[in-house]
């Protein structure tokens, strides 16, 4: 059975770019075909999209860097995808140095930065009547709550996921993650 494509999901923007034109370029070289979430998906959801319309054949890198956290977009798909278990271990994290996934301080400065967010969009839905008129704020508070709350369960949401971090791919070919995706490990 041909296996389907590989998702490459990073947060726009150098260094990101050229991360993943790198990666995109090795896995290709290597005969996998790659979907890059900025080329072939909408912003938010393209985890989603992706996961149901490929199903059990839906494979994936999420290049996790500093900007990868500070998006909500990207870190909703993250935190979506690691409430389907069976399809996140289909998923590799490939942590950036930068975001280190096991440093309890970045954790917390991230959860502090979406708290604070969350604390600000808050205060301005209460002076706010019920309307429908203000729903995608209503929305963006809802989807600010999910990644704070996501954000303290940080260790379980990463669980099901097959995990790099930057001592697991130091080296700039990414040997290992490229028999993982190509099934030779």
């Amino acid at each position: 059975m041909e296996k389907g494509p590989v998702l490459l999901s990073y947060a726009w923007g150098d260094p990101n770019e050229r991360i993943a034109a790198n990666l995109h370029d090795i896995l290709s070289a290597r005969g996998l075909r790659l979907v890059r979430d900025k080329v072939s998906l909408s912003q938010r959801g393209k985890a989603r999209a992706f996961v149901l319309e490929h199903g059990d054949q839906a494979r994936g890198v999420f290049l996790l860097s500093l900007a990868y956290l500070r998006s909500a977009n990207c870190l909703s798909d993250l935190l979506w995808l690691s409430g389907r278990p069976d399809d996140a271990r289909r998923f590799h994290v490939l942590a950036l140095s930068e975001a280190d996934p096991h440093d309890p301080r970045l954790r917390d400065e991230t959860l502090a930065l979406w708290s604070q967010k969350q604390a600000r969009l808050d205060q301005k839905l209460s002076k706010l009547p019920e309307s429908s008129m203000f729903a995608d704020l209503r929305e963006q508070a809802a989807l600010t709550a999910q990644l704070v709350e996501g954000l303290r369960r940080w260790p379980e949401v990463l669980e099901p996921f097959r995990l790099l971090g930057p001592r697991q791919h130091q080296d700039a070919d990414f040997s290992s993650l490229v028999a993982e995706l190509a099934g030779l490990g």
